[in-house]
């Protein structure tokens, strides 16, 4: 376990969730940053349930989790399938390490992709101009907020997370929809962890899809315990994590690649690929292999000009065992 304490402020982490790496977080920040980090959990851990609304409001934020808020869940959306996602602030960035295995994607998350690029690259220009510091995204703010409401206070995160579910799920029948759960847009996270009054969330909405990627070998154990879980099993290009994905597909699982050329592969080590960016929505691929276009993010930009980072992560041409 790891103690977190300030005066009478005292915030208990398991080590299942957040590695040694928390520590290594911590002495990265400022004396200031630190203080502001004990303070804003010291907030959220007296914060008390009292209605969807006003628990939202007393924690500053407008939602926890939503349907299609993202282009990557929009395109499920497109394609009749509503699905509820959170995302959390990836890695670090937080405090907490949410991101068990992310030495060699940390750097290209795209966290920072999208929305949250352009919003980044102004705020970023503005410093330049006015010469002060650079302000910190509103979604990364807001992503932030909730992943330190995960860890300080549990109960009432899950509530939230409840509410909106039952309400997304309402609204998928209503229009048609079929209904899925991603709990990790951008963390990897175990889904037992989410847990209220004694059930995690896949105990209680047996009936509902849920999907996730993940980097972490321990969570593909949870497949032949709960059937309503999917996991794709995500390449960082590390021969470790190649060996392991390449075991999984030989028991018929599923493993995501990222490539970073303006053709697609149509192999990946002998296994069919498959488009996953048209759909969020993996357990309807087809094919084995979800092959995922690099998302471009605010640091891969040098003087105005985009660069393909150099790093195993990333499919480039001349990358062995792939067909183009």
């Amino acid at each position: 376990m790891y103690l977190c304490t300030q005066k009478s402020v005292m915030v208990l982490i398991t080590t299942s969730l957040i590695n040694s790496k928390m520590e290594n977080q911590k002495k990265t920040m400022t004396k200031e940053e630190f203080a502001e980090f004990n303070t804003e959990m010291a907030r959220l851990k007296e914060i008390k349930w009292k209605g969807y609304t006003r628990t939202l409001k007393e924690i500053g934020i407008s939602y926890l989790g939503k349907v299609a808020q993202s282009a990557k869940l929009r395109h499920s959306y497109y394609h009749q399938v509503s699905t509820y996602g959170i995302y959390l602030a990836p890695s670090t960035m937080s405090g907490f390490n949410v991101c068990p295995n992310s030495d060699y994607c940390r750097e290209n998350c795209l966290n920072e992709s999208g929305h949250n690029r352009l919003e980044i690259s102004h705020n970023k220009k503005v410093a330049r101009q006015t010469k002060k510091k650079c302000k910190e995204s509103s979604i990364n703010r807001k992503r932030v907020m909730i992943t330190r409401l995960f860890f300080a206070n549990r109960e009432v995160f899950m509530r939230l997370a409840v509410h909106e579910i039952n309400n997304a799920m309402k609204r998928a029948k209503t229009i048609g929809h079929f209904f899925s759960i991603r709990l990790n847009c951008t963390s990897d996270i175990s889904p037992t962890a989410f847990v209220l009054d004694g059930k995690n969330i896949l105990q209680m909405f047996p009936n509902v899809s849920f999907y996730d990627y993940t980097k972490v070998p321990k969570r593909l154990e949870l497949l032949d315990k709960y059937p309503n879980y999917d996991l794709t099993w995500s390449i960082d290009g590390s021969e470790e994590n190649r060996e392991i994905g390449l075991e999984f597909l030989e028991r018929g699982g599923r493993v995501a690649v990222v490539y970073g050329t303006e053709k697609m592969p149509k192999s990946w080590y002998g296994y069919d690929t498959e488009n996953g960016d048209r759909s969020d929505y993996r357990p309807q691929d087809i094919n084995q292999v979800c092959m995922l276009k690099f998302k471009v993010t605010v640091n891969n930009f040098k003087n105005g000009k985009f660069l393909l980072p150099q790093t195993d992560f990333i499919l480039t041409e001349g990358a062995e065992n792939v067909e183009w």
